[in-house]
């Protein structure tokens, strides 16, 4: 049985700006872990890594917990 902490991190849904984080392989227990995401938001739509979608005025991050399975990463 595998049991790893990993997260695909979404935002608005649509764009995984973070593949397969691991916290604490990153940075450790107890300790603050930043990711800088560069976009940009132009007439009413967002663009992150090369992607674009229709933007509301809300942004949405959301963790997806990744499940790792005898060393295979299943969402």
């Amino acid at each position: 049985m595998c049991i790893v902490q990993v997260f695909n991190v979404q935002l608005n849904y649509e764009h995984t700006i973070v593949d397969r984080l691991d916290i604490f392989a990153s940075a450790g227990f107890g300790i603050a872990h930043d990711e800088i995401v560069p976009f940009t938001v132009r007439k009413g739509e967002l663009h992150v890594n090369k992607e674009s979608s229709s933007f509301d005025g809300t942004l949405h991050i959301e963790f997806v917990k990744v499940v790792c399975c005898f060393g295979k990463m299943i969402v």
